[in-house]
């Protein structure tokens, strides 16, 4: 029998540890145990008994439909070596990326507000009767905090799914049923993701508008400057969360179908914009402070971040645009 259950372990070896199938091994092995008790109880050799159990349930390929696990054994065998994946495995990963996605887009966006305490002091450093020097230690000291949150969220949750990263560079494999139900997902949730990009694009043409025109009648020194700037940077954080929101969430739906972005022949060229958005993001923060402390120019450096807003949507838009297609 040691032979046998050896034999067995060797069999599913490649495939993944689902509750499909460890129920199937379990089956498989029950099978296995009944045959050779049977063999054995005609006076078969231990050896003689092992090699007609092995010759009768040796082939996975065979029971597979037999043992629900078809999908599975035809994945492992794929010269692509695709991931398999049932019902219950998608639904925790739509899961944890809706989770992910929304804690991700709440760090961008305190990454792009860090620099509203700032701004705000900086308009009203009049109104309030403070130093110069007193607002850029308070507005300084809450940037650095908001982006130590924002980094800090970026690390856990990359950490949390980070368990996923083998579907950025392989296929995916699921039955027909749970297909069906991922494209049932895709076109419910399109609506939405449509309004999501639309509306922020608004929003940040809006706040854009609304700098511009204040700028133009006001002194360049008013209240209402930063304050129309302060609207523009939050106009574009919200924009931004649902640009990450929704371009998270669909991503999850062309992965699991291998297509768009993730299909077979562009998987490679995807992995250059793997975590893209924290560094990218990064970089943005550590300019916009370079600069301010270099020309102590803090009345205009804010302009950084409507320009990383745009350039980053800029960005992927045009990397999608030169990906290869199918």
């Amino acid at each position: 029998m040691e032979a046998i259950k050896s034999y067995l372990n060797n069999m599913f070896a490649n495939l993944p540890q689902t509750a499909e199938v460890l129920k199937a091994r379990e089956e498989l092995l029950q099978m296995m145990e009944d045959k050779y008790s049977e063999l054995r109880s005609e006076d078969k050799t231990e050896n003689e008994a092992v090699g007609s159990v092995i010759s009768e349930f040796g082939n996975l390929e065979e029971l597979g439909p037999q043992l629900g696990i078809a999908n599975q054994v035809t994945a492992s065998m794929d010269p692509d070596n695709k991931i398999a994946m049932d019902s219950s495995q998608v639904n925790q990963y739509l899961s944890d990326i809706r989770e992910a996605s929304s804690k991700i887009g709440i760090a961008v966006a305190f990454c792009i507000l860090s620099a509203l305490p700032l701004i705000l002091l900086h308009g009203l450093i009049r109104q309030l009767g403070i130093k110069e020097e007193v607002a850029n230690a308070i507005g300084i000291g809450i940037l650095l905090l908001a982006v130590g949150i924002a980094v800090y969220n970026f690390i856990i949750n990359g950490l949390k799914t980070e368990k996923y990263e083998e579907l950025e560079k392989r296929p995916v494999s699921i039955s027909n049923a749970v297909a069906a139900m991922i494209r049932r997902e895709q076109e419910a949730f399109r609506p939405k993701f449509a309004r999501k990009i639309a509306s922020g694009v608004l929003m940040i043409i809006l706040g854009a508008g609304i700098v511009s025109i204040t700028g133009v009648l006001s002194n360049d020194n008013s209240p209402l400057i930063f304050g129309a700037v302060a609207v523009l940077l939050v106009l574009v954080s919200i924009a931004v969360y649902g640009f990450i929101t929704a371009g998270m969430e669909e991503e999850v739906y062309e992965k699991l179908l291998n297509t768009g972005d993730y299909s077979p022949s562009r998987k490679k060229s995807n992995q250059a914009m793997e975590k893209f958005g924290g560094i990218y993001w990064t970089m943005v923060v550590l300019g916009y402070l370079a600069w301010s402390f270099i020309t102590k120019n803090w009345d205009y450096s804010w302009i950084v971040w409507p320009i990383a807003g745009l350039l980053y949507g800029l960005i992927s838009a045009v990397v999608g645009a030169f990906l290869p297609k199918d």
